[in-house]
């Protein structure tokens, strides 16, 4: 069956290579989908700040775009009031009645994200000239640095972006637009493989000489 971005299912599920704007080869693949726990406070960020550090086992961050990692956890800043934690799947559920239980006056909130996320990773030399060209990436003259995370606009989608390492990222979009983000990818790289006969889209069925 194919869908309205013109990808059939077994496409949908497969990893993309292919070369960009002649910057290097690049990989667009699914994730596993993971434990995320979008954390929301009532109150000023300090007044919960250390607490909840205690309870994730890492500093809060206080500062826009900040990240904390520790032991495979992830902390994002999304606002001043609120975080995204990315942890392992299996944790999710406990840890969001921790914080139930942490704070039973409901100044802080968590709600599970991981049911509404679709993540995907991006690799190679290419990867961060194919996201400049379907959205916006940051204001800093030097974009995201390793290490770095935002909420921005790829494909016309709210898309939460990682920068894992140099020529590593991760992107997560609601479910619902997971196709659609999948599908400017795939006609970026039609589009560079029409240019340049050289490069091949493995994973769908075209190929060129």
């Amino acid at each position: 069956m194919i869908d309205a971005t013109g990808m059939t299912g077994l496409e949908a599920r497969e990893t993309l290579h292919g070369r960009v704007f002649g910057s290097g080869a690049v990989d667009f693949l699914p994730l596993p989908a993971g434990g995320a726990l979008l954390l929301t406070a009532a109150v000023e960020a300090r007044a919960v700040s250390e607490p909840l550090g205690r309870l994730l086992g890492l500093p809060v961050p206080m500062q826009p775009w900040q990240t904390e990692t520790h032991r495979g956890r992830m902390l994002h800043w999304i606002s001043p009031r609120s975080w995204l934690l990315s942890c392992d799947q299996d944790d999710e559920a406990a840890l969001a009645a921790a914080v139930l239980r942490a704070f039973p006056d409901r100044c802080l909130h968590a709600c599970a994200q991981s049911s509404r996320i679709s993540r995907f990773g991006l690799r190679g030399e290419g990867a961060e000239d194919l996201l400049r060209q379907i959205g916006f990436l940051a204001l800093e003259p030097g974009g995201i640095v390793p290490g770095g995370f935002r909420r921005t606009l790829l494909a016309g989608q709210p898309t939460l972006v990682w920068r894992i390492g140099p020529t590593e990222w991760q992107l997560g979009v609601d479910r619902d637009k997971a196709d659609h983000l999948r599908g400017w990818v795939l006609r970026i790289m039609r589009d560079e493989a029409a240019s340049d006969r050289i490069t091949a889209i493995t994973g769908t069925q075209e190929r060129r000489a």
